[in-house]
């Protein structure tokens, strides 16, 4: 083992644990050691594809000194818990989205990582990508002038059997919410990393297509800290669904990211400033299992970098507490149909 080598222990072995696993053998001095799941045949072949080894139980698995993280990919409800449990155990964790699924579990998670010294990181794969980057960077310089407007539209399609053959999609006590929190968080997690605070928002939700207890359709308005004025349309309901776009508008110009990729960047002036346009790899809008390879491998590389330096994560603890707490304010506006005022962690 080098002594740089950051070794890793994977909790679930569902769909993001793949993801998971091949950004781990893509990216150096990262190694996957070994998995657990409570389903052990789901381990054991999950550990034979990917030539780690299958632990007996999560204890076991964090109980020794084999493993340095963990990556968190069980069902949502069981995120904070599991990542708890990690962090007693001497690990770093990294986070599959959502952190949590209710203030309560966010709040005994934060207070079990202040009591740690180790690294929490949530994945939020498209920070690290290169046109989030750059529009943070245009935003930074106030080349759209002042912001006054930005939408988010997350218009998804999942499909009858995508709920019907899982025991906790759509779910309140295990997903925690629906197109928003399942489908819908990495877009929420844009607005804040790109826009900061929101002030207040006023929401509906509604379950209009499938038969499961969360929503299938939402809308969102927002009031930005800065002033600007948002809206968000987040669904699983509609056919055949199209990728995530994130609209923002300023006085100078207007930038639109089209899932990982700039689709439009005009700047009073200086005209379009974008280039050759590329296809994207992102095709979850109506697949669950369409992201690119890459979009998980940024997140493992800042991860294990963060570690090794001891800094932050370019998402950390803060940042999925926070996405979580805008969801939940849209959940408390819709029930309430008042206007709710987010309570982010500073």
């Amino acid at each position: 083992m080098k002594s740089t080598e950051l070794r890793f222990g994977i909790l679930g072995c569902g769909l993001a644990a793949g993801f998971h696993a091949a950004a781990i053998g893509a990216v150096e001095d990262a190694r996957l050691v070994g998995v657990s799941d409570q389903n052990a045949a789901a381990a054991a072949a999950f550990a034979g594809k990917n030539g780690c080894r299958a632990f007996g139980s999560a204890e076991q698995m964090l109980n020794g000194n084999e493993i340095d993280a963990v990556c968190v990919c069980t069902p949502s409800g069981f995120h904070a818990e599991n990542a708890i449990d990690a962090l007693k155990y001497g690990k770093h964790v990294l986070i599959e989205k959502p952190v949590a699924v209710s203030s309560a579990q966010a709040e005994a998670l934060c207070a079990a990582a202040r009591e740690s010294d180790k690294t929490v990181g949530v994945v939020a794969q498209l920070r690290p990508c290169e046109a989030v980057q750059r529009i943070r960077k245009a935003l930074e310089e106030e080349m759209l002038g002042r912001i006054v407007s930005v939408q988010l539209e997350m218009l998804y399609h999942r499909s009858e059997e995508y709920y019907k053959n899982s025991s906790w999609h759509g779910t309140r006590a295990v997903d925690g919410g629906g197109a928003l929190m399942n489908q819908g968080i990495h877009g929420i997690d844009l607005l804040l990393y790109l826009l900061g605070g929101v002030k207040s928002v006023t929401a509906l939700t509604r379950t209009l297509y499938h038969d499961i207890e969360t929503e299938d359709t939402a809308a969102a308005l927002l009031e930005f800290e800065n002033g600007a004025i948002g809206t968000i349309g987040a669904a699983t309901s509609i056919y055949p669904g199209s990728p995530r776009r994130l609209k923002i508008c300023g006085t100078k110009g207007t930038i639109t990211l089209t899932e990982d990729h700039i689709t439009k960047f005009y700047v009073e002036g200086r005209g379009s400033l974008i280039g050759e346009k590329e296809q994207t790899e992102y095709f979850s809008h109506n697949d669950p299992g369409a992201i690119p390879a890459e979009a998980h491998i940024g997140v493992i590389r800042d991860f294990c970098e963060a570690v090794r330096a001891g800094r932050p994560p370019i998402s950390g603890l803060k940042d999925g507490c926070n996405a979580l707490a805008l969801i939940r304010a849209i959940y408390d506006s819709a029930e309430s149909g008042k206007r709710t005022e987010p309570v982010f962690i500073p």
